[in-house]
């Protein structure tokens, strides 16, 4: 069995899924775990959405961050659709059962593979928790720090996330999958059993 948390970034999804990989067996298979090898593979197929993405990486965080959120969402997708088959075989080599976690898990693209409902729960933050929790990661500030107008580049890195959790959302509603906003009005404790429960899984 493989269950798939899937969702936007900064919403508790690493969390979830470590408890329930302790609490089950499961082995917990993170999707950003991949990015640097498929980051090489796709360079080296040629595929040009990660390719382009690779490039503005290794150049400088202006180029990279000070470009409208809506230029930046469309790179982001692109860097998810490409590599998307890959990242389904990398999970079906993982001694089962799986919980896999990530961004990349599209659902949209798991709704075309005929992954089933019991199977995929998608989350998302609200605006105040995303900010509220990046602001917290001692990692984000220098990381910016290179760039002209690290405060412009946070808010466009911020809005292009928002708007990637409006299509997750979506996407989980057409496809019928369940959706949690994450508002921090859950405890872990309270967050595990929902996921329980969805799930199916029983202690």
């Amino acid at each position: 069995m493989i269950y798939y948390l899937a969702g936007s970034p900064c919403c508790g999804k690493s969390t979830l899924a470590r408890a329930l990989s302790q609490r089950y067996g499961l082995t917990h298979v993170r999707c950003d775990d991949y990015e640097a090898p498929f980051l090489e593979r796709g360079e080296r197929q040629g595929v040009e959405a990660v390719r382009r993405l690779a490039q503005r990486l290794r150049g400088s965080q202006d180029a990279m961050w000070l470009r409208p959120p809506e230029a930046l969402l469309q790179d982001e997708l692109a860097y998810y659709e490409a590599p998307f088959d890959w990242l389904m075989e990398a999970r079906e080599e993982a001694p089962a059962p799986v919980i896999a976690e990530g961004a990349a898990l599209l659902p949209w693209r798991l709704a075309a593979r005929g992954v089933p409902a019991r199977q995929v729960i998608c989350m998302t933050p609200t605006r105040r928790f995303q900010r509220e929790q990046y602001a917290r990661r001692e990692w984000v500030a220098p990381f910016l720090a290179p760039c002209s107008d690290p405060d412009r580049a946070f808010a466009n890195w911020m809005d292009r996330d928002e708007q990637f959790a409006r299509l997750v959302a979506q996407g989980a509603r057409q496809a019928g999958y369940p959706h949690g906003l994450v508002d921090g009005g859950r405890d872990p404790e309270q967050t595990l059993a929902w996921a329980e429960n969805l799930f199916g899984l029983t202690p």
